[in-house]
């Protein structure tokens, strides 16, 4: 309460529409809900941004945001039919020229596609959507063995990532990654992405619209 008297606006990024009820309950602004082929912390649920959002808008009062595979004016346009007031976005924004990650890195994410992500750390209840690269994979084979915790987590260590940010070496650490980034296609300033994103968005409309008159 003293945070949202002093003018900022809280948010809570959901996983499911009972969590994003309670957070409705306990005063947020706006609630973001995340799918599973999200980038990052996807819950345990396995649900879809195709579902949850939907559901979310008809049930909510609060703003609600889509998250999870957007990553082009077609997911937007998507999201905002399925009834969200707008949407979050994170893995389109690692491979922008403003995002400080190494350019190797940025490189070998524009060589993924939508097959290129796994889940991980679901053994220890907190899964995460990971860019498939060798870090990954050998954490998701230790879990699949009941390998040890003290292995799993000095793989996920932020030190290692940082060294991934920082150096360049793509092996090194894991990056949470959505399936959207299959649709990404280049390289560009954040200024333009979004605009793209929304001229995108428009044009389908419009398209569309005329097709129905």
């Amino acid at each position: 309460a003293q945070l949202r008297d002093g003018g900022v606006k809280t948010m809570h990024k959901c996983v499911s529409v009972r969590h994003a009820l309670s957070a409705q309950r306990a005063g947020v602004e706006a609630v973001t809900l995340f799918g599973t082929e999200g980038g990052g912390h996807i819950g345990e649920l396995g649900l879809s941004t195709m579902v949850l959002v939907p559901r979310a808008a008809d049930v909510l009062e609060v703003p609600v945001l889509a998250a999870g595979g957007i990553a082009d004016g077609r997911g937007l346009l998507a999201a905002l039919a399925l009834g969200a007031d707008g949407v979050t976005i994170g893995t389109r924004l690692l491979v922008t020229q403003e995002c400080p990650i190494h350019a190797n890195l940025k490189q070998a994410l524009m060589g993924a596609t939508e097959l290129d992500t796994l889940p991980i750390l679901g053994s220890l209840h907190n899964t995460l959507r990971a860019w498939k690269n060798p870090a990954a994979l050998q954490v998701a084979s230790l879990e699949a063995g009941q390998g040890e915790l003290s292995e799993i987590l000095s793989i996920v260590a932020g030190s290692e990532t940082e060294r991934m940010y920082r150096e360049g070496d793509v092996d090194a650490g894991v990056i949470a990654c959505s399936q959207g980034i299959g649709i990404v296609e280049k390289i560009e300033a954040v200024g333009d992405v979004i605009a793209e994103m929304v001229g995108s968005a428009e044009m389908i409309r419009d398209r569309l619209v005329v097709r129905e008159t």
